[in-house]
């Protein structure tokens, strides 16, 4: 017996019915859905209905991993990933961006892709690609390893950093080879500049072909402007050139954004 003094046999038997009317109901609801819908038919597994001026719309399902349910003109639509518009926050350095991750990390990382002369000009000149796009007061920390070659035998590869706005305060630490191969060391502070306080050269020599020299940079940038390396012939050549070579590589990393 139940609570109420009615047989259990009849308790469940209502209940069937209640069940087997809500059920009734829902084949009902859904069954009117499908009909008013433009093309019934057509719907599958995973599609969405929508309504648009008082009509049932079917949003078919969209399989494409980079896809997600946007608004286009007021109605619902699958649309790409843009990370131009839509999305926010930072995207964490392991997946391309300059949030996170450790301290060994690179915000971006440029390797030089073509060779690049200076023929016949001691007038220091922007590398075409080992350059950085800088946001007012951030503070970077940048590595430039440069792989470069001069057809004098002398100290002809000249080179300095400079920003395009604004001005740079920090440290610049470097090391290169004279004409002779002995290891040309610098170090040296900058304030409030545009570039460093003095134009170096490396040695250079036709017969050794390719030598390597490396920069140590710590800078903060009051402006928003494009950080580059410069460099230029130490002595100007008709017949001569001081290369930039392919491979030479900058990488940065963003300390305070």
């Amino acid at each position: 017996m139940s609570r109420r003094g009615k047989p259990e046999a009849i308790t469940g038997e209502v209940n069937d019915r209640m069940v087997e009317g809500i059920d009734t109901t829902f084949d009902t609801i859904f069954s009117e859905i499908a009909n008013s819908l433009e093309t019934p038919s057509s719907m599958a597994d995973g599609d969405i209905v929508y309504w648009d001026d008082g009509v049932l719309k079917r949003l078919a399902i969209n399989t494409t991993a980079t896809r997600y349910l946007g608004v286009t003109s007021s109605l619902p639509a699958w649309q790409q990933i843009n990370l131009a518009n839509g999305v926010t926050g930072v995207l964490p350095v392991v997946n391309g961006g300059s949030s996170g991750g450790s301290v060994g990390d690179w915000t971006t990382t440029v390797t030089k892709a073509t060779d690049e002369d200076v023929t016949n000009s001691i007038t220091l000149q922007n590398d075409d690609e080992l350059l950085l796009v800088v946001t007012a007061n951030s503070l970077w920390y940048l590595q430039l390893l440069i792989a470069y070659s001069g057809t004098t035998a002398a100290e002809d590869f000249l080179w300095n950093i400079s920003i395009s706005a604004g001005t740079m305060t920090g440290t610049i630490h470097s090391k290169g080879l004279s004409a002779t191969n002995a290891i040309q060391a610098l170090d040296e502070a900058i304030v409030a500049a545009t570039a460093a306080p003095f134009d170096r050269s490396w040695g250079t020599e036709a017969s050794q072909g390719m030598r390597i020299g490396y920069i140590d940079i710590f800078l903060k940038f009051t402006s928003a402007a494009t950080f580059n390396f410069q460099f230029a012939q130490r002595v100007a050549g008709v017949a001569t050139v001081a290369r930039c070579e392919a491979g030479s590589l900058l990488r940065a990393k963003q300390l305070i954004v």
